[in-house]
């Protein structure tokens, strides 16, 4: 046990002890480092139980720690406990001891931990030397920070620990500054140009990532170039030749440890001679380090001491400990990761010389509340180490000028300038006297230089600028390039050749190309996250809005804004008082969107899209009207197809290279984005700016607004229809990834025409636009969706009574698909419900015309019916459905579907235990994919052929195939078939008896398909890793699996699948010799299956059942539910009953023939077959 002594009042001391490294047990470091690190990322299936299972045993760890340092608790214990701010000191030369989780420690006495109950950790360290520590000089608070993303936009954002620490900046009496470039040189620099000036930094923070390999290294960033890995004693000179005091580190693993000194960031700078670290244990999320950051600096800046603050930070983070996950948001105990080491206590008096302020109005001040844009600023960042002219560029309503504000304030106030006014604002606008270079030079001169410059003349002037320029680093900021004239641009150009030291920011709503070289960054919507933030801010004063963001018209809202701040900031606030649907409703120009809540070009909608039109010609203005009809994306060849109709009135005969012109003039004034492939994003409140146009410009020609608009919009559905026809015809014919992208980005539009097709009864167009969006929505595993979309469509089509259509033109067709699709969405639950609709629906064929569509529907309803008789155990049923499809699908010619239904002979084939026909059949769907080009084909004959190999137990044959597969599915982003796939690599490293790959395997898979929100699939997960829990004989762990999957397969009434899991939890009672409970397991087993008319399983619960009864010696019984076991099947014996025909024979010998004629009539009502009195009197 650790030792403790108390030296001095409020001052406990713990030493350790050669047993510390127990308290936690053998796994326990491991599961705290799983929890905090990996729990978040993956909280699904039996993690999310895990991480359950290790938060209860947290404060059991806590209180192992407890008694360790102080045993029971003693009266000088409690004396210390009582004193104000207690400090516990963890001293010792060993690092692996001081990275014991000593901030977990709790007094079982108490219900809160110590750390979060007032008590200040600190880590000592005994060290051989004598370096002395660093003293706290200077005349005013300074922080150094080094920011480092050396992964840009994949890495964590940008400032997000620089926010609280600005925020918590008071009264200006301490400055923050940014080392730029973020290398060690940099900081090197930073540091000895503070000690040459007199103005030395107290505090250096090191935002940035940290590895732990043979020496510990910090990954700095070298813009341009990425990742500058400095090792540990490198960083660590460099701040002893400063003689940094305080260091601060956000690094993942930056407090961790490891036998060796010099391996652990955190003690290898203490052992060099700075006073205090303050470090990460564990990898820990940035909005948790943005939290703990907030409360640490705060306190820090009010005088607080080095360990108050840490505590302050510890108690924030434990306040706000939801942090975010795939499922949303995960409460996480993540307090204790950060970890303080020092050599003394440090605190900072407060510093009574405030930084200079910007007097009167401020240009950058930012209106309403700027949030995010983190990638962009390091975008910023970085280009002005490299490139000293940057434009910034997008459509109208990105945040363009309030960007570029906020980058002028961040630098202003961090450090990126000497002083305040070396940032000068400018902003180009229409009607000026002066908007060339003349205009720049006299703001920078009279907002940098004053009255000297003011006296000069103008030569003089652009003297004195150009040597500033040379002299100071400035940032300049230009507003709204694009209304500068080609006259202008020259002296811009000339002006821009020679920056000397400093940086210009440009803002347009165009690439200006007329500029030539320079770096361009393209400006789109806010990211979901930044969204989200965003709406936070704008709603915070509309309480009754709160509401209105739970209907399911807001998440439509949401999308269509495409995260456009200023559209986002005019019409969010108006949830107040008006639905989301409404609003929606508005910004499609369906219905007038409400006014207020902003003005001029900068605030309201209609100015701003206004002031871009107004510079486009007549004929473009007017085709713009198309983007009326549009949803997020507007595409030239869906354009020019629907021009060719008679009814598309004014955009009647437009040719493909006319669109082309006008949706590139459109881009070029900032209205639209370019994509690939003559496909443009829509700002969002363009399509009602343009049908307000529309109908304005039809009242003055005369024209029936109405009647043009429905015809337009009939030409553009049907054009759609065509879009979706060929992006199918790519998937299928092997060019997958393309007919996807197409999928993806037009799916608002492919949805809206679909719902217009269906209220028009444009039955052939809802069924081309629907088989697009099918074949997308199972790639992503979106079953719901499908569903949805059935229901919409059988509401649509059948009539009143529940009857499906039965001609082609009534939607025959449309119902087939959407039908087939909703039934092969899910596993088979009710086998005589879906028998029954498919044969209405294959008797309403017969009696159509016998063309070309009414064969393939056929085919695809014989398929349909041999898969489900598959699936119940009906083999011959199967085949006779089966030749009808493969017959009339040779007929047709249709490669992919001849491969399809070989599949499925192959099913049959495995059923049947014929592994030769299986192999046979599975080549040749796998040699007909091939051919045909058909990814997906190939992908699942793979598998079917790796199934086959598993069964014969070759399991590199197995394994070969399933990775063929997987990589396959992952090269078509097939999420779904990657988890089919992770799947059966887990069954074959299950059945070869590598269990631990086998449950990662599943594991994985299980994550993807609870990411998809596929509720059932995961619960079949949670079914075999209950059959793997219960094969390691962990039957609480089985149980639980078991259970987890029953809620889902309930809530679809998915009876076999019940009938499955109730069978397992009687076979799992059953092992545990709990008969009782297993008797009770299988018989609702054999109710799930019964009602679904499940042979095989039906089948499987009568021959448990029978076990069990002979089990208790009741040999009638057992031979009654072995006798319902072996007539499920036309055949005896037959493969699906199992042992049944054995189990026949056994009971027979002990009960007799007579016995066995008796239980046969009764059952069956029929005799005893000689076929099954030959089996069971031959010899066996």
């Amino acid at each position: 046990m650790a030792q403790v002594s108390f030296p001095e009042p409020g001052r406990a001391v713990v030493v350790p002890a050669d047993d510390d490294f127990a308290l936690l047990g053998e796994t326990g470091p491991a599961d705290l480092r799983w929890y905090l690190e990996d729990y978040p990322r993956a909280p699904f299936g039996e993690y999310a139980e895990r991480g359950r299972r290790i938060t209860a045993r947290l404060t059991e760890w806590g209180r192992a720690l407890f008694t360790a340092a102080f045993g029971t608790a003693s009266d000088r214990y409690r004396t210390w406990r009582a004193s104000p701010s207690p400090l516990l000191e963890l001293r010792s030369s060993s690092a692996a001891w001081l990275g014991l989780p000593w901030e977990l420690m709790a007094d079982p006495s108490r219900p809160t931990p110590l750390a979060l109950d007032g008590v200040r950790f600190t880590r000592m360290l005994d060290t051989a030397d004598s370096i002395p520590g660093f003293g706290v000089t200077g005349p005013r608070l300074r922080v150094l920070m080094v920011i480092s993303r050396p992964s840009g936009a994949r890495d964590v954002a940008f400032r997000t620990i620089a926010r609280p620490v600005l925020a918590a900046v008071d009264g200006g009496t301490v400055e923050v500054v940014v080392v730029r470039p973020p290398t060690l040189d940099g900081l090197a620099d930073a540091l000895a140009a503070a000690a040459e000036e007199g103005r030395p930094f107290q505090v250096v923070h090191l935002d940035c990532h940290g590895e732990l390999a043979d020496e510990a290294v910090l990954l700095f960033e070298k813009p341009g170039v990425g990742a500058e890995r400095v090792r540990t004693s490198q960083v660590a000179r460099v701040l002893a030749d400063a003689r940094v005091p305080v260091v601060v580190l956000n690094a993942c693993q930056s407090g961790a440890v490891s036998s060796a000194l010099e391996t652990a960031i955190a003690t290898r700078l203490v052992s060099d001679g700075v006073v205090a670290v303050v470090a990460m244990a564990y990898t820990v999320y940035a909005v948790a380090a943005a939290q703990f950051m907030t409360a640490f600096y705060a306190r820090l800046f009010a005088g607080g001491s080095v360990s108050d603050a840490v505590v302050a930070g510890r108690a924030r983070m434990a306040r706000h400990p939801d942090r975010p996950g795939p499922t949303g948001r995960i409460p996480l105990q993540d307090w204790l990761i950060p970890v303080h080491y020092a050599r003394s206590e440090v605190r900072f008096p407060r510093f009574g010389i405030p930084a200079p302020s910007t007097p009167g109005r401020d240009p950058l001040a930012a209106v309403g509340t700027f949030v995010g844009r983190d990638h962009e600023f390091h975008e910023l960042e970085a280009s002005a180490a490299a490139c000293p002219a940057i434009l910034l560029h997008g459509s109208a309503g990105t945040g363009k000028t309030e960007l570029a504000k906020a980058f002028g304030r961040w630098w202003r106030d961090t450090g990126g300038v000497r002083a305040p006014e070396h940032v000068v604002w400018h902003t180009f606008e229409p009607g000026m006297p002066a908007l060339g270079a003349s205009a720049v030079v006299s703001g920078i001169g009279m907002s940098v230089l004053g009255a000297p410059f003011a006296a000069a003349d103008e030569t003089r002037r652009s003297t004195m600028v150009r040597q500033l320029m040379h002299r100071e680093r400035l940032l300049l900021l230009w507003d709204n390039v694009e209304v500068l004239e080609d006259k202008d641009l020259s002296g811009i150009a000339e002006f821009l050749g020679d920056l000397g030291s400093s940086v210009v920011l440009m803002t347009s709503r165009t690439p200006e190309s007329r500029l030539g070289e320079l770096r361009r960054i393209e400006l789109t919507g806010l990211s979901p996250e930044e969204s989200s933030a965003y709406i936070d801010e704008l709603l915070a004063p509309y309480p009754d809005a709160l509401p209105r963001r739970t209907a399911p018209g807001f998440a439509e809202l949401l999308t269509w804004l495409d995260g456009h701040p200023l559209t986002m900031r005019i019409v969010l606030p108006h949830l107040d008082t008006t639905d989301a649907d409404t609003l929606l409703a508005g910004l499609r120009g369906a219905t007038a969107l409400p006014t207020g809540y902003g003005t001029g070009r900068t605030g309201s909608l209609a100015a701003s899209l206004t002031y871009s039109t107004a510079r486009l010609t007549a004929r473009t203005r007017s085709l713009l009207a198309a983007t009326a009809l549009c949803h997020a994306v507007i595409d030239t060849d869906v354009l020019a197809l629907m021009s060719t109709a008679e009814a598309s009135g004014r955009f009647h005969r437009i040719t493909h290279d006319q669109w082309t012109a006008s949706l590139d003039e459109a881009a070029r004034a900032g209205l639209l984005i370019p994509l690939a492939g003559g496909m443009y994003r829509l700002h969002p409140a363009l399509p009602a700016h343009f049908h307000h146009q529309w109908r304005a410009d039809a009242a003055v020609d005369g024209v029936d607004f109405d009647m043009e608009l429905r015809a337009a919009q009939h030409s553009l559905v049907h054009a759609m229809a065509s879009l979706a026809s060929w992006a199918y015809r790519q998937i299928e014919s092997g060019n997958a990834v393309t007919g996807y992208v197409v999928a993806v980005l037009h799916t608002p539009n492919f949805i809206h025409a679909l719902r217009s097709a269906l209220d028009e009864q444009w039955w052939p167009a809802a069924q081309q636009l629907g088989r697009l969006l099918h074949a997308e929505w199972t790639r992503t595993g979106r079953t719901e969706a499908t569903r949805h979309w059935a229901d919409r469509v059988r509401l649509a089509v059948e009539d009143d009574e529940g009857n499906p259509p039965r001609t082609p033109e009534e939607g025959i067709g449309l119902w087939l698909l959407f039908v087939i699709a909703e039934l092969t969405s899910q596993p088979l639950a009710d086998f005589a419900a879906s028998e029954g609709l498919y044969h209405r629906a294959y008797a309403l064929l017969l009696d159509q015309p016998d063309d070309e569509q009414s064969r393939r529907l056929m085919a695809v309803i014989s398929y349909e019916l041999g898969r489900i008789h598959i699936q119940a155990g009906r083999t011959d049923e199967a085949r006779k459905w089966l030749d009808r499809a493969l017959t009339t699908a040779h007929g047709l010619g249709h490669q992919q579907s001849v491969a399809a239904i070989h599949l499925s002979f192959g099913d049959i084939a495995v059923a049947e235990g014929h592994w030769d026909d299986a192999d046979r059949w599975y080549d040749h769907a796998r040699a007909q994919s091939e051919a045909a080009e058909d990814q997906g084909g190939t992908a699942t004959a793979r598998q079917k052929l790796g199934w086959v190999a598993w069964m014969r137990r070759r399991w590199d044959v197995a394994e070969e195939h399933y990775h063929a597969a997987l990589a396959i599915r992952r090269a078509l982003q097939d999420r779904p078939g990657q988890a089919a796939a992770m799947l059966a690599l887990g069954e074959s490293a299950h059945y070869r008896g590598d269990l631990d790959t086998a449950e990662r395997l599943y594991r994985d898979a299980l994550v993807i398909r609870e990411e998809l929100g596929d509720r059932e699939g995961a619960a079949g997960i949670d079914y075999i890793l209950g059959e793997l829990a219960q094969q390691r004989e962990r039957w609480d762990e089985a149980e639980g699996w078991f259970r987890r999957s029953i809620p889902a397969f309930s809530a679809t009434a998915n009876r076999s699948s019940l009938g499955t899991t109730h069978h397992a939890l009687g076979r799992l009672a059953e092992a545990r010799h709990r008969y009782r409970e297993a008797e009770s397991w299988y018989r609702k087993a054999l109710a799930d299956f019964q009602e679904t008319d499940n042979r095989p399983g039906t089948a499987t619960s009568h021959g448990a059942l029978g076990a069990l009864a002979e089990k208790e010696d009741d040999l009638p019984a057992a031979l009654e539910h072995v006798v319902r076991c072996v007539t499920q099947f036309d055949d005896f014996p037959n493969p699906g009953a199992g042992p049944g025909a054995e189990h026949l024979r056994r009971l027979a010998a002990a009960l007799g023939l007579d016995a066995l004629s008796r239980t046969w009539t009764t059952v069956t009502g029929s005799e005893l077959p000689a076929s099954v009195h030959a089996y069971i009197t031959a010899t066996p």
